[in-house]
């Protein structure tokens, strides 16, 4: 194993925490830092995550610790990742793009179907409202 850093050594004060990368710190319980200069010192991991459909459908939690790739106005992109099948598996943008395919598609029909020179716009959402004679 070889590493090269001319940062200091990293941090990883909270309890099972990982730090990896020069300056990397980990000072939250169960988190991780991955990269140099990564923080995960998430001061909200009591509070429940968005959700904005009903209990019925996801109910969300409290997270029990954080992963970070970067840090404020240090952001990385994390790439090569698979698409999600679980509820709480991360999604890509490939799915997120065809999700909104679909949105798109129920828009368009949904103006066609009210007629009277009804569109969608699919970068607004909108739809016009139609003109009867």
């Amino acid at each position: 194993f070889n590493a090269n850093s001319t940062l200091a050594d990293s941090s990883a004060t909270g309890t099972d925490a990982v730090s990896i990368g020069g300056n990397a710190q980990a000072p939250t319980a169960n988190s991780v830092a991955l990269g140099s200069n990564s923080v995960s010192n998430s001061t909200t991991l009591t509070t429940a995550g968005f959700n904005p459909g009903s209990s019925a459908i996801s109910a969300a939690t409290a997270a029990g610790g954080e992963v970070s790739v970067g840090a404020a106005g240090a952001e990385r992109r994390i790439t090569n990742v698979a698409a999600g099948l679980n509820p709480t598996d991360a999604v890509n943008v490939s799915q997120l793009q065809s999700e909104d395919a679909k949105v798109n598609q129920i828009g368009t029909s949904t103006a066609a179907s009210l007629g009277g020179g009804s569109t969608y716009d699919t970068t607004t959402g909108t739809i016009t409202n139609p003109t009867y004679s």
